[in-house]
């Protein structure tokens, strides 16, 4: 009997270890703001904290260490908040760049309708239309560049995704049927690149884009493409099944690395902060491929059994933390998961800088802080 009952003390005592051992998600604080939330982004460096609205023109900037106001900037929409709020920090944590939409020629010519359209081809050519994104000097919090390019059916009104490379020097906007490179913090074009046919052995499939990950270590984007339909039994599978194209481009080269292909619909595509893996996550598994190794798929990770609606990179290493039902965090180099953690819910958007965590719900950010 003593025997049994040192047993189960040393096997309690085996679990208590372990659970204690698991990275658990500690509350660091909450901002309640008069809208709701549609995007956020830490300063790399600093305290700032920026978020833009949904169904409002501005962004706004926080010190989130004190939880006060800095100040706000304009950031024009879409209408039916297509466009706008999109934000990101420079490298260096000197400047913050918000997405934009507007007219540079208030309308006319108009808008290509369809891509057949005699306005279409004039259209792509005319890099000045559009404004994408401003970028604001954190310092002076004045307008110092304003980032404009082509809008056709090709490239789409607004832009849908930002990176930055070169140690912040480079920022690439993805748009509709590719992506525009352009100079920081000068604001002037680089090149724009049509990937809107990017299938070497079906050079007649055409294809856009919804989601961009950039591969923090190298110049390198992975653009997550709208569903096959009828074209998907030429990859293999059953047509209108929901596969996805992703599609990995050089930055530098404006060429395709790599054409990878998911059997299930997309929420989006992540690289972990090593650059080494690659994920694909929305419709359960989520896959992952071996960025290192010319994008060999590793394997998958069959957790969650619903929906995936977020996944960012998560510290230093080979994780990702991701929204499901609840929050969960995933080793991508061993393919399994690590914790699982109750988080408010409705939450639509998260940013991660350094293990801490802003997870926005409605109108309010929850912090956390993701401890060992």
């Amino acid at each position: 009997m003593k025997f049994f009952l040192g047993l189960s003390f040393l096997v309690a005592a085996l679990f208590a270890r372990a659970e204690l051992s698991l990275p658990r998600l500690e509350r660091s604080g909450r901002l309640v703001l008069p809208y709701a939330v549609q995007s956020m982004a830490w300063q790399p460096n600093g305290h700032l904290f920026a978020i833009g609205f949904f169904m409002k023109d501005e962004v706004s900037v926080w010190n989130i260490k004190e939880k006060k106001h800095v100040f706000s900037v304009r950031s024009n929409r879409l209408s039916a908040n297509l466009s706008g709020q999109e934000i990101l920090f420079s490298l260096d944590g000197r400047y913050l760049i918000t997405q934009d939409f507007s007219d540079s020629k208030a309308g006319s010519p108009p808008f290509p309708k369809v891509l057949n359209s005699p306005q279409e081809l004039n259209a792509r050519k005319d890099m000045q239309r559009y404004v994408l994104a401003k970028v604001w000097d954190l310092e002076t919090r004045k307008e110092v560049a304003t980032i404009k390019g082509p809008g056709s059916i090709k490239h789409g009104g607004r832009h849908i995704g930002m990176c930055l490379f070169d140690n912040g020097r480079l920022l690439v906007l993805l748009r509709k049927g590719g992506f525009t490179t352009y100079e920081l913090p000068s604001g002037e074009m680089i090149r724009d690149v049509d990937l809107s046919h990017p299938f070497s052995d079906h050079p007649k499939v055409g294809r856009s884009y919804e989601k961009m990950a950039c591969n923090p270590s190298g110049n390198e984007i992975a653009l997550a493409g709208l569903q096959f339909f009828r074209d998907a039994e030429k990859f293999g599978y059953v047509n209108w099944s929901g596969a996805t194209a992703i599609v990995v481009a050089d930055v530098r080269k404006g060429s395709v690395k790599k054409v990878l292909l998911s059997e299930t619909p997309l929420n989006g595509v992540v690289y972990t902060k090593s650059g080494n893996y690659l994920a694909s996550f929305g419709k359960p598994p989520i896959r992952v491929w071996n960025a290192a190794a010319d994008f060999q798929l590793t394997g998958v990770v069959n957790d969650p059994s619903l929906n995936s609606g977020n996944l960012v990179a998560a510290g230093d290493s080979e994780r990702a933390f991701g929204i499901a039902d609840q929050a969960y965090i995933w080793d991508l180099a061993q393919l399994r998961k690590v914790a699982r953690f109750d988080i408010p819910r409705d939450v639509i958007r998260v940013a991660e800088k350094d293990n801490n965590y802003a997870i926005a719900e409605g109108n309010t950010v929850h912090f956390f802080k993701l401890a060992p």
